[in-house]
Protein backbone atom coordinates (compact mmCIF):
# COMPACT_ATOMS: atom_id res chain seq x y z
CA UNK A 1 0.00 0.00 0.00
CA UNK A 2 1.42 3.27 -1.26
CA UNK A 3 2.50 6.19 1.12
CA UNK A 4 0.33 8.38 -0.81
CA UNK A 5 -2.65 6.10 0.53
CA UNK A 6 -1.84 5.56 3.85
CA UNK A 7 -1.87 9.56 4.51
CA UNK A 8 -5.10 9.47 2.84
CA UNK A 9 -6.45 6.97 5.28
CA UNK A 10 -4.54 8.85 8.57
CA UNK A 11 -6.44 12.01 7.00
CA UNK A 12 -9.83 10.08 7.51
CA UNK A 13 -8.75 8.58 10.90
CA UNK A 14 -7.56 12.52 12.18
CA UNK A 15 -11.39 13.37 10.95
CA UNK A 16 -12.05 11.03 12.63
CA UNK A 17 -10.87 11.68 15.94
CA UNK A 18 -12.46 15.62 15.23
CA UNK A 19 -15.55 14.06 15.24
CA UNK A 20 -14.88 11.64 18.52
CA UNK A 21 -14.04 15.16 20.19
CA UNK A 22 -16.69 17.14 18.79
CA UNK A 23 -19.71 14.16 19.95
CA UNK A 24 -18.20 14.09 23.64
CA UNK A 25 -19.19 18.01 23.73
CA UNK A 26 -22.45 17.82 22.72
CA UNK A 27 -24.90 18.67 25.07
CA UNK A 28 -25.98 15.54 26.82
CA UNK A 29 -28.11 13.82 30.08
CA UNK A 30 -26.35 12.33 33.16
CA UNK A 31 -25.85 9.11 31.33
CA UNK A 32 -23.17 10.91 28.81
CA UNK A 33 -23.59 10.94 24.90
CA UNK A 34 -25.14 7.39 24.75
CA UNK A 35 -24.16 5.37 22.09
CA UNK A 36 -21.07 7.36 21.32
CA UNK A 37 -18.54 4.97 22.09
CA UNK A 38 -19.16 3.71 18.68
CA UNK A 39 -17.79 6.71 17.12
CA UNK A 40 -14.29 6.04 17.40
CA UNK A 41 -14.81 2.02 16.40
CA UNK A 42 -14.69 2.33 12.44
CA UNK A 43 -11.69 4.95 12.89
CA UNK A 44 -9.57 2.97 15.13
CA UNK A 45 -10.47 -0.19 12.48
CA UNK A 46 -9.17 1.62 9.95
CA UNK A 47 -6.36 3.01 11.76
CA UNK A 48 -5.06 -0.88 12.45
CA UNK A 49 -5.41 -0.78 8.79
CA UNK A 50 -2.83 1.51 8.31
CA UNK A 51 -0.54 0.44 10.59
CA UNK A 52 -0.93 -3.41 9.86
CA UNK A 53 0.30 -2.03 6.54
CA UNK A 54 3.29 -0.23 7.84
CA UNK A 55 3.63 -3.31 9.95
CA UNK A 56 3.40 -5.65 6.32
CA UNK A 57 5.34 -2.72 5.22
CA UNK A 58 8.77 -3.14 6.96
CA UNK A 59 8.32 0.13 8.29
CA UNK A 60 8.93 -1.01 11.89
CA UNK A 61 12.41 -1.76 11.19
CA UNK A 62 13.74 0.68 13.66
CA UNK A 63 11.99 -1.44 16.48
CA UNK A 64 14.06 -3.95 18.22
CA UNK A 65 12.38 -7.44 18.40
CA UNK A 66 10.74 -6.89 14.18
CA UNK A 67 7.30 -7.55 13.90
CA UNK A 68 6.33 -9.41 16.89
CA UNK A 69 7.20 -6.37 18.78
CA UNK A 70 5.40 -4.11 16.44
CA UNK A 71 2.09 -5.70 16.84
CA UNK A 72 2.76 -5.55 20.65
CA UNK A 73 3.26 -1.97 20.27
CA UNK A 74 0.15 -1.65 17.88
CA UNK A 75 -1.95 -3.60 20.83
CA UNK A 76 -1.09 -0.74 23.25
CA UNK A 77 -1.23 2.03 21.05
CA UNK A 78 -4.94 0.91 19.60
CA UNK A 79 -5.83 0.54 23.48
CA UNK A 80 -4.57 3.85 24.64
CA UNK A 81 -6.36 5.85 21.67
CA UNK A 82 -9.53 4.15 22.26
CA UNK A 83 -9.28 4.99 26.25
CA UNK A 84 -8.65 8.47 25.21
CA UNK A 85 -11.09 8.62 22.65
CA UNK A 86 -13.97 7.37 24.84
CA UNK A 87 -12.43 9.61 27.61
CA UNK A 88 -13.33 12.55 25.76
CA UNK A 89 -17.27 11.76 26.07
CA UNK A 90 -16.87 13.46 29.57
CA UNK A 91 -16.41 16.96 29.73
CA UNK A 92 -13.52 18.07 31.13
CA UNK A 93 -12.64 19.37 34.49
CA UNK A 94 -8.99 19.61 34.92
CA UNK A 95 -5.99 20.83 32.65
CA UNK A 96 -5.27 16.82 32.55
CA UNK A 97 -8.29 16.19 31.19
CA UNK A 98 -7.80 18.13 27.93
CA UNK A 99 -4.62 16.89 27.39
CA UNK A 100 -6.02 13.49 27.15
CA UNK A 101 -7.92 14.84 24.50
CA UNK A 102 -4.88 15.82 22.50
CA UNK A 103 -3.27 12.69 23.18
CA UNK A 104 -5.31 10.77 19.71
CA UNK A 105 -3.95 13.63 17.68
CA UNK A 106 -0.51 13.47 19.02
CA UNK A 107 -0.46 9.84 18.09
CA UNK A 108 -1.12 10.41 14.71
CA UNK A 109 2.08 12.55 14.40
CA UNK A 110 3.64 9.61 15.49
CA UNK A 111 1.77 7.12 12.53
CA UNK A 112 2.55 10.27 10.00
CA UNK A 113 6.08 10.37 10.51
CA UNK A 114 5.73 6.20 10.17
CA UNK A 115 4.07 6.56 6.65
CA UNK A 116 5.91 9.32 5.36
CA UNK A 117 9.39 8.31 7.06
CA UNK A 118 10.04 12.44 7.34
CA UNK A 119 13.36 13.27 8.45
CA UNK A 120 11.92 15.51 11.71
CA UNK A 121 10.54 12.52 13.11
CA UNK A 122 13.20 10.31 13.32
CA UNK A 123 13.51 10.61 17.41
CA UNK A 124 9.69 12.28 17.81
CA UNK A 125 7.95 9.68 15.54
CA UNK A 126 9.17 6.46 17.34
CA UNK A 127 9.00 8.16 20.79
CA UNK A 128 5.32 9.42 20.76
CA UNK A 129 4.75 5.67 19.04
CA UNK A 130 6.46 3.63 21.53
CA UNK A 131 4.90 5.97 24.51
CA UNK A 132 1.26 5.59 23.52
CA UNK A 133 1.69 1.86 23.53
CA UNK A 134 3.32 2.12 26.64
CA UNK A 135 0.52 3.91 27.75
CA UNK A 136 -2.09 1.38 26.56
CA UNK A 137 -0.08 -1.47 28.30
CA UNK A 138 0.33 0.41 31.41
CA UNK A 139 -3.73 0.97 31.29
CA UNK A 140 -4.34 -3.15 30.23
CA UNK A 141 -2.20 -3.83 33.48
CA UNK A 142 -3.97 -1.43 35.62
CA UNK A 143 -7.41 -2.83 34.45
CA UNK A 144 -5.92 -6.33 34.96
CA UNK A 145 -4.81 -5.64 38.27
CA UNK A 146 -8.12 -3.58 39.35
CA UNK A 147 -10.19 -6.38 37.69
CA UNK A 148 -8.27 -9.07 40.04
CA UNK A 149 -8.51 -7.03 43.17
CA UNK A 150 -11.98 -6.22 42.05
CA UNK A 151 -12.98 -10.22 42.31
CA UNK A 152 -11.08 -10.78 45.27
CA UNK A 153 -12.79 -8.19 46.96
CA UNK A 154 -16.33 -9.37 45.81
CA UNK A 155 -15.11 -12.87 46.74
CA UNK A 156 -14.22 -12.07 50.10
CA UNK A 157 -17.56 -9.95 50.56
CA UNK A 158 -19.46 -13.12 49.52
CA UNK A 159 -17.41 -15.33 52.06
CA UNK A 160 -18.47 -13.18 54.92
CA UNK A 161 -22.10 -12.80 53.67
CA UNK A 162 -21.87 -16.78 53.10
CA UNK A 163 -20.31 -16.79 56.93
CA UNK A 164 -22.77 -14.45 58.29
CA UNK A 165 -25.93 -16.62 56.87
CA UNK A 166 -24.49 -19.45 58.30
CA UNK A 167 -23.70 -18.36 61.35
CA UNK A 168 -27.20 -17.11 61.57
CA UNK A 169 -28.57 -20.20 60.56
CA UNK A 170 -26.64 -22.21 63.17
CA UNK A 171 -28.02 -19.74 65.76
CA UNK A 172 -31.50 -20.80 64.48
CA UNK A 173 -31.11 -24.30 64.48
CA UNK A 174 -29.91 -23.81 68.15
CA UNK A 175 -32.85 -22.24 68.85
CA UNK A 176 -35.03 -24.34 66.88
CA UNK A 177 -33.60 -27.25 68.73
CA UNK A 178 -33.94 -26.13 72.35
CA UNK A 179 -37.09 -25.27 72.28
CA UNK A 180 -38.19 -28.90 71.34
CA UNK A 181 -40.49 -30.11 74.18
CA UNK A 182 -38.71 -33.31 75.88
CA UNK A 183 -41.72 -35.28 74.44
CA UNK A 184 -41.83 -34.10 71.06
CA UNK A 185 -41.92 -36.79 68.60
CA UNK A 186 -39.06 -38.58 66.53
CA UNK A 187 -40.25 -37.12 63.34
CA UNK A 188 -40.19 -33.23 64.52
CA UNK A 189 -36.26 -34.35 65.86
CA UNK A 190 -34.90 -36.38 62.90
CA UNK A 191 -34.27 -33.45 60.79
CA UNK A 192 -32.05 -31.44 63.27
CA UNK A 193 -29.12 -34.51 62.37
CA UNK A 194 -28.39 -33.06 59.52
CA UNK A 195 -27.94 -29.06 60.29
CA UNK A 196 -24.53 -27.26 59.88
CA UNK A 197 -24.29 -26.38 63.65
CA UNK A 198 -22.27 -29.37 65.44
CA UNK A 199 -23.28 -28.64 68.94
CA UNK A 200 -26.74 -29.95 67.46
CA UNK A 201 -25.96 -32.44 65.46
CA UNK A 202 -24.02 -33.93 68.27
CA UNK A 203 -26.92 -33.25 70.50
CA UNK A 204 -30.06 -34.33 68.70
CA UNK A 205 -27.47 -37.71 67.66
CA UNK A 206 -27.42 -38.53 70.67
CA UNK A 207 -30.90 -38.38 71.93
CA UNK A 208 -32.01 -40.33 69.21
CA UNK A 209 -29.20 -43.24 70.04
CA UNK A 210 -30.77 -43.09 73.30
CA UNK A 211 -34.29 -42.66 72.00
CA UNK A 212 -36.37 -45.39 73.59
CA UNK A 213 -37.71 -48.58 70.99
CA UNK A 214 -35.87 -45.84 68.45
CA UNK A 215 -36.16 -48.31 65.52
CA UNK A 216 -39.71 -49.05 66.08
CA UNK A 217 -40.46 -45.55 65.85
CA UNK A 218 -38.24 -45.04 62.34
CA UNK A 219 -40.47 -48.50 61.28
CA UNK A 220 -43.97 -46.02 62.22
CA UNK A 221 -42.66 -42.93 60.41
CA UNK A 222 -41.34 -45.18 57.35
CA UNK A 223 -44.62 -46.79 57.05
CA UNK A 224 -47.43 -43.88 57.84
CA UNK A 225 -48.92 -43.62 54.20
CA UNK A 226 -50.21 -39.87 55.28
CA UNK A 227 -46.41 -38.71 55.50
CA UNK A 228 -46.10 -36.37 52.49
CA UNK A 229 -42.82 -38.23 50.40
CA UNK A 230 -40.40 -35.86 51.06
CA UNK A 231 -40.57 -35.52 54.68
CA UNK A 232 -39.65 -39.36 54.71
CA UNK A 233 -35.96 -38.27 53.52
CA UNK A 234 -34.99 -36.81 56.64
CA UNK A 235 -35.81 -40.33 58.48
CA UNK A 236 -34.49 -42.55 55.41
CA UNK A 237 -30.71 -40.10 55.17
CA UNK A 238 -30.77 -41.05 59.07
CA UNK A 239 -30.89 -44.64 58.20
CA UNK A 240 -28.06 -44.77 55.55
CA UNK A 241 -26.26 -42.04 57.25
CA UNK A 242 -26.02 -41.82 60.63
CA UNK A 243 -27.60 -44.93 62.21
CA UNK A 244 -25.32 -47.17 63.52
CA UNK A 245 -26.62 -50.77 61.90
CA UNK A 246 -30.11 -49.99 60.82
CA UNK A 247 -31.67 -53.75 61.87
CA UNK A 248 -33.61 -56.11 59.11
CA UNK A 249 -36.63 -55.49 61.05
CA UNK A 250 -36.94 -52.61 59.40
CA UNK A 251 -37.26 -54.41 55.71
CA UNK A 252 -41.20 -53.88 56.07
CA UNK A 253 -41.85 -50.80 56.55
CA UNK A 254 -38.54 -49.12 54.65
CA UNK A 255 -40.12 -52.04 51.49
CA UNK A 256 -43.14 -49.23 51.70
CA UNK A 257 -40.90 -46.07 51.62
CA UNK A 258 -38.85 -47.87 48.72
CA UNK A 259 -42.31 -48.15 46.82
CA UNK A 260 -43.73 -44.79 47.59
CA UNK A 261 -40.06 -43.52 46.32
CA UNK A 262 -40.60 -45.23 43.25
CA UNK A 263 -43.99 -43.51 42.65
CA UNK A 264 -42.70 -40.25 43.57
CA UNK A 265 -39.75 -40.31 41.38
CA UNK A 266 -41.16 -42.47 38.74
CA UNK A 267 -42.25 -39.67 35.91
CA UNK A 268 -39.23 -38.16 36.42
CA UNK A 269 -37.03 -40.72 35.36
CA UNK A 270 -39.12 -42.07 32.72
CA UNK A 271 -39.22 -38.64 30.65
CA UNK A 272 -36.93 -36.05 32.31
CA UNK A 273 -34.17 -35.70 29.98
CA UNK A 274 -32.42 -34.16 33.70
CA UNK A 275 -33.32 -36.94 35.84
CA UNK A 276 -29.97 -37.50 36.91
CA UNK A 277 -30.42 -33.98 39.09
CA UNK A 278 -32.14 -36.30 41.51
CA UNK A 279 -29.33 -38.87 41.63
CA UNK A 280 -28.13 -37.84 45.46
CA UNK A 281 -31.88 -37.85 46.64
CA UNK A 282 -32.26 -41.69 45.01
CA UNK A 283 -28.94 -42.42 46.10
CA UNK A 284 -29.54 -42.11 49.43
CA UNK A 285 -32.90 -43.98 49.65
CA UNK A 286 -30.77 -47.34 47.79
CA UNK A 287 -28.00 -46.90 49.94
CA UNK A 288 -30.32 -47.08 52.93
CA UNK A 289 -32.02 -50.37 51.53
CA UNK A 290 -28.62 -52.12 51.12
CA UNK A 291 -27.77 -51.44 55.01
CA UNK A 292 -30.68 -53.05 55.41
CA UNK A 293 -30.14 -55.94 53.09
CA UNK A 294 -26.90 -56.28 54.61
CA UNK A 295 -28.50 -57.07 57.95
CA UNK A 296 -30.36 -59.63 56.36
CA UNK A 297 -33.51 -57.66 55.30
CA UNK A 298 -35.10 -58.84 51.92
CA UNK A 299 -35.72 -55.60 49.61
CA UNK A 300 -35.06 -57.38 46.53
CA UNK A 301 -38.81 -56.97 45.01
CA UNK A 302 -38.56 -53.49 45.01
CA UNK A 303 -35.07 -53.20 44.65
CA UNK A 304 -35.83 -54.81 40.79
CA UNK A 305 -38.13 -52.46 40.09
CA UNK A 306 -35.82 -49.85 40.89
CA UNK A 307 -33.33 -51.56 39.21
CA UNK A 308 -35.22 -51.39 35.64
CA UNK A 309 -36.48 -47.64 36.17
CA UNK A 310 -33.16 -46.85 36.62
CA UNK A 311 -31.78 -48.59 33.64
CA UNK A 312 -33.53 -46.80 31.40
CA UNK A 313 -33.26 -43.28 33.04
CA UNK A 314 -30.89 -40.48 31.53
CA UNK A 315 -28.14 -40.34 33.28
CA UNK A 316 -28.56 -42.90 36.00
CA UNK A 317 -26.54 -45.64 34.68
CA UNK A 318 -23.84 -45.66 37.59
CA UNK A 319 -26.58 -46.02 40.42
CA UNK A 320 -28.65 -48.58 38.19
CA UNK A 321 -25.56 -50.72 37.94
CA UNK A 322 -25.12 -50.57 41.82
CA UNK A 323 -28.54 -51.36 42.36
CA UNK A 324 -27.52 -54.22 40.07
CA UNK A 325 -24.47 -55.25 41.90
CA UNK A 326 -26.98 -55.35 45.25
CA UNK A 327 -29.07 -57.58 43.74
CA UNK A 328 -26.42 -59.99 42.39
CA UNK A 329 -24.88 -60.03 46.21
CA UNK A 330 -28.00 -61.21 48.01
CA UNK A 331 -29.60 -63.35 44.88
Amino acid sequence: MSSTVLNILLGVVGAGFVLCVWVGSLPSGPEGPVGAWLVPVPFLLLLTIVMGACIAGGRFAWLPGGRFAAVLLLAGFLVALGAALIAAFDSPHSALDVLLRLVPFAALGGCLWLVGNAPWGRILGPAILCATSLGGWALMGYGAVSNMRDSMAAAQRDYERDRADAEARDAQSLKEFRALPADAPLIEVIHFTFVGNETVQREVRERIANWPGRDEELAKILSHDATYFPELTWTISYIAHVHPAPPASLAPAYARALDRGYRYWESTMKYDEYAAKSEPEVSTLILGAERIQQAGGDLRPQLSRWYELLHNARGMGGLAHQVQMLLKAHA
